[in-house]
């Protein structure tokens, strides 16, 4: 019915104009563009180091790329996984969102936690916020962004999973975290050590592998402190093997919290020694009751070797207090 192509060409302008006027998002939409806008500021893409050639153009190119960060101080400490960062002995380029080059100062590598600390010389630069397990549930809505600028939607399937398939798999050391977030679906290579945001823009970790096994931010608290205030991260020993009772399930144990030390799970070094026994059930450690997300290594990490720390220990029907001066590892 249009006699000219431009009758056409301005009624396709009207229409694509009365969309444009009549877009409308979805509340669940609009929460996710605030989340990525709140949170991507303090990311940083991280790069292998090259040198810039004199006298000709060059540039950081997307082969370059090894992954992203997340800032934690404004004066640039980041932090990272070691999947990213390798070497403490390497130097990298990071660029900020708004595409400005910083070139490493410190790299710090924990081999406990898996994860990499890098320092920039810069100030004032927003930082990431955090949250814990505690302010998690099972079935939340997270975001984990990529580094080559993807964002990928998920759910959390457990906010303590400790992939429990046989009898073996439930004794715990004092000294190794066992309790992950596991996500719904896995990942591809581009999220592995990338933050895992929610809704209200807060990091609750960071990708472990492509299965969607994230590290809680619970794990880094402690060696996060040590590590911006120019301290080497020293673990605390307790040596001790337990049985974390929120995940056993026996009708001859009526506890249903706290750690029960295993037949032979205390080590001749351990602080310990001479204070418990075997089947003493640990159920707080300076006042914080252990539970399904509270558990006896992630407790432990918050303390220095030398600190002395009292427990309340179960030892059959009576509860006591003990006090134990805490080893290095």
């Amino acid at each position: 019915n249009f006699k000219t192509y431009s009758d056409l060409s301005q009624k396709i302008d009207e229409l694509v104009q009365k969309q444009s006027d009549n877009v409308e998002l979805h509340e669940r939409d609009v929460a996710i563009h605030e989340t990525i806008q709140k949170v991507k500021p303090a990311t940083v893409k991280i790069y292998r180091y090259k040198n810039f050639t004199v006298g000709g153009l060059d540039s950081l190119l997307p082969s370059d790329l090894l992954g992203q960060g997340a800032i934690i101080t404004g004066d640039g400490w980041i932090v990272t996984n070691n999947n990213v960062v390798k070497s403490k002995n390497q130097k990298f380029w990071l660029v900020t969102n708004d595409h400005t080059l910083y070139e490493t100062e410190e790299v710090v590598i924990n081999e406990t936690t898996g994860m990499s600390f890098i320092k920039i010389k810069a100030n004032n630069l927003p930082v990431v916020a955090f949250n814990l397990r505690s302010d998690l549930v099972d079935g939340q809505s997270v975001f984990i962004f990529g580094y080559n600028s993807g964002v990928m939607s998920s759910t959390i399937k457990s906010r303590s999973y400790s992939g429990l398939n046989v009898f073996g798999d439930y004794s715990h050391s004092s000294e190794e975290f066992y309790k992950f977030i596991q996500l719904t679906e896995s990942v591809s290579a581009e999220f592995v050590g990338s933050p895992v945001v929610t809704l209200d823009g807060k990091v609750a970790g960071f990708v472990e592998d492509d299965s969607g096994l994230v590290r809680p931010i619970d794990q880094l608290t402690s060696l996060m402190k040590q590590i911006v205030q120019g301290e080497d991260w020293d673990q605390p020993y307790l040596g001790v093997r337990f049985y974390d009772l929120a995940e056993v399930l026996s009708p001859l144990i009526k506890e249903t919290k706290g750690a029960m030390v295993t037949k032979s799970g205390i080590g001749y070094q351990s602080p310990f020694l001479g204070l418990i026994e075997p089947m003493d059930i640990i159920l707080k450690v300076e006042g914080e009751e252990l539970s399904q997300n509270k558990n006896l290594p992630e407790l432990m990490a918050q303390y220095k070797p030398g600190d002395t720390i009292k427990f309340v220990v179960k030892h059959g029907d009576e509860e006591r207090e003990v006090e134990v001066k805490l080893k290095s590892r």
